[in-house]
């Protein structure tokens, strides 16, 4: 009588949990069609402009001119199919004759790749040498993870210099993100290195140091020039505005103080966006400013008069 009952009262758990994960699969399918049919209401004008237009609009040379025009390439009738770039790609062109917003664009087939291609091979150049017993020279050609890599690999020498030269002359900045953590190499556990600033205060943020055993020359000096921009900026004001032994020596540089956020999209397509601020460790924004160096020269002479104050503080 007692195996019986206990094989009941199994299986009435079992039913009343058959019942409630179907009750909860229901209550997701009927969420699932609210957002389904929410988004599409949210989309219903431009879904219906881009069918009718791509569909049946009559004049295909139009399109044709369009398609070519603003992507590179001929749709081949399959309007549909890229119609969200091509829209892209002439919004982003109405800003850049709005605002001159040269960094907010579409890239067509394949051209994100090879960006990032290409910005892995340049830091792939980054370099590290000593030039004489206790200096030692960082030319960063753009902050990327390989160059990051390259950073990291010379720590230990880089660690045991009395003066320490950054050569950031052309360096057009690259990713934000290897900025950061190159400049945190050298600041102490707490320093703020960069602070970014979105429209939304729930994704802006204040980058901090966490490096407890820091390198800490005796004297840093950054060399830049007009091209010298974006996250290459942010590592110079990084070092600049936290440690007191910083000298940048060369030409004001490009002043880029706004980040973008980048996209893939279908098809080999990607967008990037100017979507945040970037705010100094100070707070300051150099948009359209950049940095002012402490000492001023031509691109060609910052490297010799580096040496040479490295002379004067030796002699």
């Amino acid at each position: 009588m007692r195996i019986f009952k206990k094989k009941s009262n199994n299986k009435t758990e079992e039913l009343a949990r058959l019942k409630r994960c179907n009750i909860r699969l229901q209550i997701e399918i009927i969420l699932l069609f609210l957002m389904l049919l929410a988004l599409f209401l949210f989309n219903y004008n431009y879904t219906v402009f881009k069918v009718l237009i791509s569909c049946g609009y009559t004049d295909t040379d139009a399109l044709e001119s369009i398609y070519s025009d603003t992507l590179g390439e001929k749709p081949d009738g399959a309007y549909l199919t890229d119609f969200d770039n091509a829209a892209i790609a002439l919004f982003t062109e109405r800003i850049r004759e709005e605002n001159g917003d040269g960094f907010t664009t579409l890239f067509k087939r394949g051209e994100l790749s090879n960006e990032h291609a290409v910005m892995e091979n340049d830091g792939s150049r980054t370099d590290f040498e000593m030039i004489g017993k206790n200096t030692g020279l960082f030319t960063l050609t753009t902050f990327s993870s390989s160059a990051y890599e390259n950073i990291l690999e010379n720590t230990e020498a880089a660690s045991a210099c009395d003066n320490l030269i950054f050569d950031l002359r052309g360096n057009p900045g690259g990713t934000l993100k290897y900025a950061d953590k190159a400049a945190e190499i050298f600041l102490p556990k707490g320093s703020i290195i960069s602070q970014y600033a979105y429209r939304s205060k729930l994704l802006s943020k204040t980058v901090t140091s966490d490096n407890g055993n820091p390198i800490s020359p005796k004297n840093i000096y950054i060399l830049q020039d007009q091209n010298t921009a974006s996250a290459a900026e942010v590592f110079i004001n990084a070092l600049r505005e936290n440690l007191p032994n910083v000298t940048v020596i060369g030409e004001t540089s490009y002043g880029k103080g706004v980040g973008q956020i980048e996209m893939r999209l279908l098809n080999g397509f990607g967008f990037k966006a100017t979507a945040l601020e970037i705010n100094t460790p100070n707070g300051n924004n150099i948009n359209h400013i950049g940095i002012t160096p402490d000492v001023a020269a031509d691109s060609e002479a910052a490297f010799d008069i580096a040496l040479s104050l490295i002379k004067s503080t030796t002699d």
